[in-house]
């Protein structure tokens, strides 16, 4: 109780109640908020205003200072008589725009910082979890599905071999064009070799494949460890007690790390050959001379930057792929949205990591 008389006003905290009775203003609100900042409101569902006589502005944002500290704000419901209503209402919509008119901004940037370092938080722990079970998967002998890896081999690498090899043809056909129109008004039709090789060994092979598997991938497993989730099969593997991730994402991180770069390789060759053709049949270089001016352009160190860079885009494609798998909610919709999400995020996260190779070439 606080007062007497006519000041009088009593908050009641139930497990899903909260009921005030009395004359709710400025002169009785602290000793009630008092009472409310030691307890649980998070399950409330019905705030019952029945008994208040009267409410005034302070009234309203204390009520207001309730309904933030409830769990689901639209599920809970204000009892109130009809003139306590009507107060309630003005006040109310006062006590909100003016409340709209502070720092709302500073607050929803607040809520984003947390949401987006929650969500690095929850990224670098799957990236540690994966990364050691991994490692210790190449040397111990662990529970997982027999053949598993080799099959991955076969989904991610085997049938990527073709579209791969088939756009890489054709980007080094279209580069060795482009170069040669400029180059030949120069009578620098050898350097096309240089060109086509260093652009391809450097960036476009480890790049465009990136972006393939991405596509390919990357959105498969998305869908597949969103789909697993939203059928409970995670549930059911953790019950039989083996790990979703050792037992469904290490075999595709194994399996990736070992074709990406033979994939990366078969990109720079045919590549490399879409360029011949234009050079021998549009440039009039031979093929000896064509292809001893390309290996010249680019040195060993060179080739093994890119097969690095490689594993790094082929590590990066399946924890993206996993993590938005892991964090779908919903049936169908879920998995159609994180299954894009994880492809832009994970053409995103590539082109970025190609950004900081090109910067290390300079050092």
């Amino acid at each position: 109780m606080n007062g007497g008389g006519e000041r009088a006003a009593e908050i009641a905290v139930a497990p899903d109640t909260v009921t005030v009775t009395g004359v709710v203003t400025r002169d009785t609100v602290g000793p009630m908020f008092r009472t409310i900042r030691k307890s649980d409101l998070s399950r409330i569902k019905t705030i019952n205003l029945e008994r208040v006589t009267t409410i005034d502005s302070a009234g309203a944002a204390f009520i207001d200072v309730m309904m933030d500290r409830v769990t689901r704000r639209d599920a809970c419901r204000v009892i109130a008589g009809d003139d306590v209503s009507e107060m309630l209402s003005a006040l109310h919509a006062d006590v909100k725009g003016a409340r709209r008119r502070r720092p709302r901004l500073l607050k929803r940037a607040g809520k984003k910082a947390s949401s987006a370092f929650s969500i690095l938080y929850a990224y670098l722990q799957l990236s540690a979890d994966v990364f050691v079970l991994a490692f210790f998967g190449f040397f111990r002998k662990m529970k997982k599905r027999p053949g598993a890896t080799w099959e991955q081999c076969v989904r991610i690498g085997v049938e990527s071999v073709m579209i791969i090899g088939l756009l890489s043809f054709v980007i080094g056909l279209i580069l060795a064009l482009q170069s040669a129109a400029q180059l030949r008004q120069f009578g620098a039709n050898i350097f096309v070799a240089d060109l086509l090789a260093v652009s391809v060994v450097r960036e476009m092979g480890p790049m465009m494949t990136a972006i393939i598997v991405a596509g390919r991938t990357g959105s498969a497993i998305a869908a597949e460890v969103a789909t697993m989730k939203v059928t409970e099969e995670m549930e059911a593997l953790t019950v039989m007690g083996l790990d979703p991730i050792r037992f469904v994402v290490v075999p595709k991180f194994h399996a990736i790390t070992l074709v990406m770069p033979i994939l990366v390789t078969l990109s720079i060759v045919a590549a490399i050959l879409g360029g011949a053709v234009v050079a021998v049949n549009y440039l009039d270089l031979s093929p000896v001379v064509f292809f001893r001016q390309a290996f010249n352009a680019v040195g060993p160190e060179e080739f093994v930057m890119s097969i690095v860079k490689s594993l790094f885009f082929a590590w990066t494609i399946v924890i993206i792929g996993s993590f938005h798998g892991f964090r779908v909610t919903g049936g169908a919709d879920g998995v159609g949205r994180v299954t894009t999400s994880a492809v832009v995020a994970s053409i995103s996260a590539v082109i970025v990591i190609d950004v900081v190779f090109s910067m290390l070439y300079l050092f």
